[in-house]
């Protein structure tokens, strides 16, 4: 593995590329001194930015380079992140903001339902399951809280498509319970009361998907 670039060292070899706006994958890795799989693992995780054309943007490197770099060393990355498959990086994009906090660097896919927990392998990883949030979030707050606080937060940013809490609801249980014997595991009624308890009714999020 290369050695990690230093800030300043990066923004000198920016400056000699002429500070172009955007730069290629292999550019990039040169700059921050890693390999093109690294920068790709850091854009699908949202750490850098790319334009239309698929080019990583200069500004989102030095920013990168400048806190430091690596902030996930010590949850996987350094040896090599899994990207994420095209479904799960697709609805990724549709958000750009931790829903919890709002920060807006560092989003991970947080999964409601346990893998451990899915009746079948490989289900617990649908959409009605994903929940974004930063890592301070994912770590500290998600940990400790129950599903019907976190199916809250998820009716209110991503309804999945769905035009009823009840189907939406119908379809989380069945990850973990796909013959529906404890429908009444979380209620539609639980989530509404946490909702109430979250947020204020009349404040709109703006950063939400219906």
């Amino acid at each position: 593995m290369a050695q990690r670039t230093r800030p300043a060292d990066a923004v000198g070899r920016l400056a000699k590329m002429h500070a172009h706006e955007s730069i290629t994958v292999e550019d990039a890795a040169h700059l921050i001194g890693r390999t093109p799989d690294y920068v790709r693992a850091l854009v699908a995780n949202c750490l850098l930015g790319v334009d239309d054309n698929g080019m990583v943007e200069s500004a989102s490197v030095m920013r990168y380079c400048r806190q430091g770099g690596d902030p996930y060393k010590t949850r996987g990355l350094e040896v090599g992140l899994r990207l994420p498959e095209p479904e799960i990086g697709a609805w990724r994009s549709l958000f750009d903001k931790c829903w919890m906090c709002g920060r807006k660097v560092y989003l991970e896919i947080h999964h409601i339902e346990r893998r451990s927990q899915a009746a079948r392998r490989g289900e617990y990883d649908i959409e009605e399951n994903w929940f974004l949030a930063c890592e301070r979030c994912h770590s500290m707050s998600l940990a400790t809280m129950a599903h019907r606080e976190q199916l809250a937060y998820k009716w209110r940013f991503d309804k999945c498509g769905w035009e009823t809490l009840d189907e939406f609801l119908e379809r989380w249980l069945r990850i973990r319970d796909p013959h529906m014997r404890a429908p009444e595991r979380v209620t539609d009624e639980d989530i509404l009361s946490s909702y109430v308890e979250l947020f204020d009714w009349e404040h709109e999020p703006g950063w939400y998907r219906e």
